[in-house]
């Protein structure tokens, strides 16, 4: 069985008279009366308990805002009644639906009315599924503008509605929502949409490697487009280019020192090379040093931390034991609850005068508390101890490793200043050849070095490609998916079953009065991503004037209702209708309330729609047999 929506008691609160209560029954209920005398106020309250985002000001009229501090509903779903409460002066609640006598916000109030019909939760497309917008949740009041047809807003199916808008909320009302904009198909667009992201990232991002790449590679090398090979091409260039530079460098340099006599050359030489290793092998000690002396200061800097905060426990246990010598002699001299005075247990008294239990005796206490504390100080008395002899340790390894350090910079300095005139020789003998072979070298190898920049950036192509190629392991399994639920869904059989409610209102109003539609039979098209209603040929919109387009639309809401009657679609049983003095081509519609509605009357008077409602105010509706009727005689002042 559907669980449908019935509205039982609605109730206006004003600060000090009696309260207006209008109580409603299944079936047809019309609000009758004189314009002016409050009909479309008593509605748009009905809407602003179910929901209404607006504050209070905005959605009633003045009047009733300054008359009246709260309203409140009865209703039920399911069977199951509920009080909702709203209150526009309260501080607080202004913003808040009272449930029960639970308050909620409102937008919590929504999901919940949602929950209590089984209506499912769906986020759905405005417009393109791909486009940069994201999903907005399919609410409550969305659906409330195709239960709720305001004096205003006789124009479209739901006015100020987006197509895409109306189109999400028929499919909900259909019960194809769920499976037409599952969370499958939401991941699906989401997981295509990252793919093109993806590709566009990477083509981007070659594009730019490109033209940084032309500025390293040459022509020949590069060829047409940036690759492996052409990157292979160019480094294995570099690298032949160095090869030669070297070798060149090299036979310069042998040159020179062939110039120097036999014996010379091979003293000199032994000399700077064991200088060389020395001054190798004292940098290597230094930087061993120089880590070594960094833990040091880390671990010293640990220790004394940890230090003070020992020193912070010990200061802490000693003002506690402190304490505890002043509070033990502090005695209860005034009862807590009463304040009078206690009289204090006699040495014979064997009970507590304030809780009546045995009094404990030193024999009773398996620990002294002051003995507790001592040994707690001599603990940590002795962690402070022992942290001050690290501390020491560390200090003086310290302070040798510095000293360590000093002597071998000291070594160091001196085997510089012993190269220096060897240096300065060199380099006054050194051909300049030699000094342009170096730097061409450096050039070079510089080069080669971004070249395998480039080629590590050009694997980032391939990571992009592997994140694509999971992204769409992913989407074929949602598509998998969603086909699977597209083929539940039978877009032509749904689109009938509304065409042929909307026709069946329109056979009894031709029955009943030929003259008021005088148009073809209605046609639904319902897609995936849109929908079409035509009257003949024509679009509706296009095709009906005024009066037409009232028929159009009282036979659309009675195509809804009739849904109520199963559990397969999510139409909550429940129409609110204000009709309007008169209609876009001038003609009027109280002639015409009685026609519209008497179709309503014979529906839901099935035995499958007794939990179904209409709400309708009107001028008249004079001779309307089968509704509840509500008059009112009074113009609003």
């Amino acid at each position: 069985m559907a669980k449908t929506m019935l509205i039982r008691e609605l109730t206006r609160v004003p600060a000090q008279n009696p309260n207006d209560t209008l109580c409603f029954e299944p079936g047809v209920n019309v609000i009758v009366g004189p314009p002016n005398a409050g009909k479309t106020q008593w509605l748009k309250i009905l809407d602003y308990l179910l929901g209404d985002d607006k504050p209070a000001e905005e959605s009633l009229a003045a009047e009733v805002i300054e008359k009246y501090q709260a309203a409140i509903l009865t209703m039920s779903i399911a069977g199951k009644e509920f009080v909702v409460e709203r209150r526009w002066k309260e501080p607080g609640f202004k913003a808040k639906v009272i449930v029960d006598g639970s308050s909620m916000n409102r937008l919590d109030f929504c999901h919940e009315l949602m929950t209590l019909l089984d209506i499912p939760t769906v986020h759905y497309p405005q417009g393109d599924p791909y486009g940069p917008r994201s999903w907005p949740e399919l609410s409550w009041r969305s659906l409330m503008r195709h239960i709720y047809r305001q004096q205003r807003f006789w124009t479209d199916l739901a006015d100020r509605q987006p197509e895409s808008e109306q189109h999400a909320c028929l499919s909900q009302f259909l019960g194809m929502a769920k499976d037409l904009f599952s969370d499958e198909y939401g991941k699906l667009v989401q997981g295509n949409k990252n793919i093109q992201e993806l590709k566009q990232k990477k083509e981007n991002f070659l594009s730019m490697l490109q033209e940084v790449s032309l500025e390293l590679i040459d022509a020949e090398d590069l060829g047409i487009a940036l690759t492996p090979q052409s990157i292979d091409t160019a480094s294995n260039r570099l690298q032949k280019e160095i090869v030669e530079l070297q070798e060149k460098r090299d036979t310069l340099l042998k040159a020179v020192l062939d110039s120097f006599s036999g014996e010379a050359k091979s003293t000199h030489k032994e000399t700077i090379q064991c200088l060389g290793e020395d001054l190798a092998r004292l940098q290597t000690e230094r930087e061993a040093l120089l880590a070594s002396l960094q833990k040091a200061d880390e671990r010293l800097a640990e220790l004394e931390a940890y230090r003070r905060l020992v020193q912070d426990e010990l200061s802490r246990i000693q003002r506690a034991g402190h304490a505890s010598q002043i509070l033990t002699a502090i005695r209860i001299t005034h009862c807590p609850a009463c304040d009078r005075e206690i009289p204090q247990p006699s040495s014979e008294t064997s009970k507590c005068n304030v809780c009546h239990r045995p009094m404990q005796t030193h024999s009773d206490i398996m620990v002294d508390p002051q003995q507790r504390l001592e040994f707690e100080r001599r603990q940590l008395s002795a962690e402070i101890e022992e942290a001050k002899e690290l501390v020491a340790a560390l200090g003086r390894e310290r302070d040798e490793a510095r000293s360590r350090i000093e002597r071998i910079n000291e070594r160091i300095r001196q085997i510089q200043t012993d190269l220096r005139p060897t240096r300065t020789a060199a380099a006054a003998i050194m051909p300049p050849e030699i000094a342009v072979c170096d730097i061409q070298i450096g050039r070079l190898e510089e080069r080669l070095q971004q070249l395998k920049r480039i080629a590590s950036s050009l694997n980032k192509r391939e990571e992009i490609s592997t994140e694509i190629a999971e992204i769409q392991k992913q989407v074929a399994t949602l598509e998998a998916k969603v086909s699977e639920q597209n083929a539940n869904i039978d877009f032509d059989r749904k689109s009938n079953v509304l065409a042929d409610s909307i026709n069946s209102y329109l056979n009894l109003m031709h029955h009943k009065k030929p003259m008021l539609w005088s148009q073809k039979a209605v046609a639904v098209d319902f897609r995936k991503r849109d929908f079409r209603i035509f009257v003949g040929e024509g679009n509706w919109r296009s095709k009906l004037g005024g009066t037409a387009t009232l028929i159009f639309l009282m036979a659309y809401h009675y195509g809804l209702m009739a849904l109520s009657n199963e559990s397969k679609y999510n139409y909550p049983g429940l129409l609110i209708l204000d009709f309007p003095a008169e209609l876009d081509d001038g003609s009027t519609v109280g002639d015409k309330e009685n026609f519209v509605l008497e179709p309503f009357v014979d529906l839901l008077r099935r035995d499958d729609m007794v939990a179904t409602q209409v709400i309708a105010s009107g001028s008249s509706f004079e001779n309307l047999k089968g509704a509840n009727r509500i008059e009112f005689h009074h113009i609003w002042k």
